[in-house]
């Protein structure tokens, strides 16, 4: 007795699925990638800066006693391999159902952590997308199993990334992380106003590390990055700390072809007067 056949499950609007179908793929089911880690700090690890070279940023009172208060910087590199590894998991694993399914590629890819199972140390790392497929014409030859390419891009984006002469490779994760020991001024004392650098220095330094580790894995894939979206968050360390970190996605796309040519408009003349 034969199974009956399953539907295919997918997050592609009616609109999207429109654009897929035009580009010759239809939908084979839904994608799920997902990884749990412990992730490594040491905000939370309850010690100061163990790597790297901290700044300082010096009390503004200069009066010594109860109201001094100095601050530092210090780039976390465990947190952001952490993030980088969870992310990195949860798309292989994405690739490798993709991949079960028959599918040519994934469409719609969306990343997202759930930091709250598991406690404040275990985080959850999901990536969830729509597979899909080439439709095969009566006269196609049968085709090797490609690995699938990953994609951010909705449905209509990927049908005028294709019309560019463009492709979708993988879906790129960049992360930064600083550990935030505030000052008088960042901690925000009312009696010393004026700038807060220390906490712009955290914001600068967090973005560019994750704009440098998402160029990086462009670079290694071989393609340029597309479709960058950013997130800033600030997680809690010890006692007034904080953690900086920042997070890039973005869809590598290479050329494959030269872009079709625009339609010439038609002209059309009206036949009643």
């Amino acid at each position: 007795m034969t199974e009956p056949r399953r539907a295919p499950g997918s997050r592609l609007s009616v609109a999207e699925a429109a654009a897929v179908r035009r580009m010759g793929l239809r939908p084979v089911g839904l994608v799920l990638g997902t990884a749990v880690l412990q992730v490594v700090s040491s905000a939370w690890a309850g010690a100061g800066p163990v790597s790297g070279s901290a700044r300082r940023y010096p009390c503004q009172h200069f009066l010594g006693g109860p109201a001094e208060h100095w601050g530092w910087n210090v780039e976390d590199p465990g947190l952001t391999g952490s993030v980088l590894a969870g992310f990195g998991l949860a798309l292989e694993r994405a690739r490798a159902d993709a991949l079960g399914m028959g599918a040519d590629g994934v469409v719609g890819l969306e990343l997202t952590v759930d930091r709250r199972v598991g406690g404040s140390t275990a985080w959850t790392f999901q990536a969830l997308g729509t597979a899909v497929a080439l439709v095969p014409e009566d006269d196609d030859p049968p085709r090797p199993r490609r690995t699938p390419f990953l994609a951010a891009f909705s449905g209509r984006q990927l049908e005028r990334l294709l019309l560019q002469g463009l492709v979708p490779v993988t879906v790129a994760v960049g992360a930064g992380a600083c550990l935030v020991q505030p000052s008088c001024r960042t901690r925000g004392d009312p009696t010393v106003p004026g700038r807060v650098d220390q906490r712009r220095d955290a914001l600068t330094l967090v973005r560019d590390r994750a704009r440098r580790s998402l160029e990086a894995a462009a670079e290694e894939a071989g393609g340029q990055v597309l479709g960058i979206t950013w997130q800033d968050l600030r997680l809690p360390g010890w006692g007034e700390s904080w953690l900086q970190l920042a997070e890039a996605v973005g869809t590598v796309v290479r050329p494959f072809a030269a872009p079709l040519p625009a339609a010439s408009p038609t002209a059309t003349v009206a036949l009643r007067p």
